[in-house]
């Protein structure tokens, strides 16, 4: 398992936790309480990809602060 998947799965348990719907399907897909949708790769290859789903969240609303 790569960082980038444990970082995910963290991020995933947080997320359902906080009240947000994560679906995965080849994709992750997270969707704010608000109706905001972030989505992912599942299995990137792109070494910046923990950056841009960070970004993507905090500007949905997710405080990964914690992580």
């Amino acid at each position: 398992m790569t960082d980038y998947q444990r970082w995910i799965k963290r991020v995933r348990k947080q997320a359902t936790t906080l009240g947000w719907e994560v679906s995965v399907n080849g994709h992750i897909k997270f969707r704010s309480p608000a109706g905001q949708v972030v989505v992912c790769s599942a299995s990137p290859r792109n070494p910046h990809t923990i950056h841009n789903v960070r970004r993507d969240l905090l500007r949905a609303g997710f405080d990964l602060a914690e992580l």
